[in-house]
């Protein structure tokens, strides 16, 4: 009997040092979340930022909610946090991402966006996607408003201006 109640504590042991963990990973993928808010001014953490790890784990905050602690939810609620991702459908997540290509372009007065930026992956699937014929017009309209340049490397320029300006004589 003293053997067996030695092995139940070694077990709780085991079990409470992967609670901790556990407990200690959650606080610190909550304070990078609390880091991304103050550079991004949200918590929606895009599928395309840099640190997937945070948006997988915001992800798995919405999935599993119910088995977040109160003291959880509530820190997450403090950032403002949405349980339920607004923009899940693929139109909404274009429009959100337009929305905060819009925002960055008012702040930096351009749409070239850093290689590490939240939005680098969608601005270059844009351009991948005007370049193959696959953007919407209504949507290349919508990018073209803010300013947004579809070709960005300067060794093809002249080429597209030589091959636009043949199209309308």
């Amino acid at each position: 009997m003293q053997v067996r109640s030695a092995s139940l504590t070694s077990e709780n042991h085991k079990a409470i040092s992967a609670a901790a963990l556990k407990k200690r990973n959650w606080d610190e993928s909550f304070e990078a979340l609390v880091v991304y808010k103050e550079e991004f001014g949200h918590t929606n953490v895009s599928r395309s930022y840099h640190d997937h790890a945070l948006g997988q784990w915001v992800g798995k905050q919405r999935r599993q909610q119910s088995k977040l602690t109160k003291k959880q939810r509530e820190n997450l609620k403090s950032l403002g946090f949405d349980f339920v991702r607004v923009g899940t459908r693929s139109k909404d997540v274009w429009e959100d991402n337009f929305a905060m290509l819009a925002q960055y372009q008012e702040e930096h007065g351009d749409c070239m966006v850093d290689e590490d930026h939240e939005l680098s992956a969608w601005v270059a699937e844009q351009r991948q996607s005007f370049l193959e014929e696959r953007l919407p017009p209504k949507r290349a309209k919508s990018l073209e408003s803010i300013g947004f340049q579809f070709y960005t490397d300067p060794s093809i320029l002249d080429d597209i201006i030589i091959i636009v300006s043949s199209c309308h004589r």
